[in-house]
């Protein structure tokens, strides 16, 4: 069932930010990675990523991909019921790509703040505004209000949905956690 991947598979937002996210060193999520693309980009740079999905039959693709100099790690977790299994400060980094769900994803956000070491960075993409996708993404300014407290946005960009006259917007970041006990200042737009 193997099946390869190139750096193309990767989606280009997680790929213009690895270049501002390096060098680092230690363990990096893909929170619901699917079958891996984006955890595979940084596995092939070094990186080990444990690869967190629901779906038994990606993770099954992650597996078969782990041909790397980093580790790919799969971990069966199902999102809505079950907390992420990281510790406080345990992950230099972690990936969040085209898996907004209003169901779990605020939860899930205020366990990796707290799961990311100081320096660590988060890479959040939400899905995009195609068909009925825009009942899926964030009210504006949302995400931005969750990460400005206690981390730097290095990039941060919000476009404005059209679909059906909902307040969504789609969200590209990176945000780089506080190494210090004063919030961040520097937060603006890139992307």
């Amino acid at each position: 069932m193997s099946q390869s991947v190139t750096d193309k598979d990767a989606s280009p937002f997680i790929r213009s930010c690895f270049d501002l996210v390096s060098p680092f060193s230690g363990t990096v999520a893909d929170v619901a990675c699917g079958a891996g693309r984006n955890a595979c980009y940084f596995a092939k740079r070094g990186a080990d990523v444990i690869c967190l999905d629901n779906d038994l039959n990606a993770l099954d693709i992650v597996k078969s991909r782990n041909k790397f100099s980093g580790q790919l790690v799969p971990f069966h977790l199902d999102l809505e019921k079950q907390q992420l299994p990281f510790h406080s400060g345990q992950l230099a980094g972690a990936i969040c790509a085209w898996s907004w769900r209003y169901s779990w994803c605020n939860a899930v956000l205020e366990q990796l703040k707290n799961a990311l070491r100081p320096g660590g960075f988060l890479i959040f993409e939400t899905i995009s505004a195609r068909g009925n996708n825009y009942r899926e993404l964030p009210p504006a300014g949302l995400l931005k209000g969750i990460f400005q407290d206690r981390f730097q946005l290095k990039v941060y960009k919000e476009t404005q949905t059209t679909m059906g006259g909902a307040n969504a917007v789609t969200v590209k970041m990176l945000a780089l956690k506080a190494t210090g006990l004063q919030p961040c200042a520097g937060n603006g737009e890139r992307a």
